[in-house]
């Protein structure tokens, strides 16, 4: 069971953890923000490169794509998309060759990626004032 997320947090939805993130960062919400924004931008359409690996039989490369969606997503704070992209790199790993079983899985992700764009959409596009504790943004 995870814990609840700090509800004051524009990143705080149930698809984030953002107690797990900020602890991997050590409390540092910059730090955080930067890799929230490095997530979405890099792993956005991680299901279709997955499935383009797939297609040109690089094996090697579609789970090196769901690891590392999976060791990010789990820092972040993103559980259920870390344990749909474990669920994924163990298929690659055991060599599972029924396409259904990546179909269903991949569509699994594509589940769980969905909020945790959005929500990270949302925070970008609608960012939170800056408090005492919060850096002097430079942008």
């Amino acid at each position: 069971m995870t814990a609840q997320p700090d509800s004051s947090s524009p990143n705080s939805r149930p698809c984030i953890d953002t107690r797990i993130g900020l602890a991997s960062t050590n409390g540092n919400e910059a730090l955080y923000q930067r890799l929230l924004q490095m997530f979405e931008n890099g792993q956005h359409d991680v299901a279709l490169r997955f499935r383009v690996a797939q297609a040109q039989g690089d094996a090697v490369g579609a789970m090196r794509l769901v690891h590392n969606l999976r060791t990010s997503a789990s820092t972040l704070g993103m559980m259920a998309v870390g344990d749909v992209a474990f669920s994924l790199e163990t298929a690659c790993r055991e060599g599972v060759s029924d396409p259904a079983v990546y179909a269903t899985l991949l569509a699994d992700l594509e589940r769980a990626l969905a909020p945790v764009l959005v929500a990270l959409r949302s925070a970008r596009e609608n960012p939170r004032p800056a408090t005492r504790s919060d850096p002097p943004r430079s942008d």
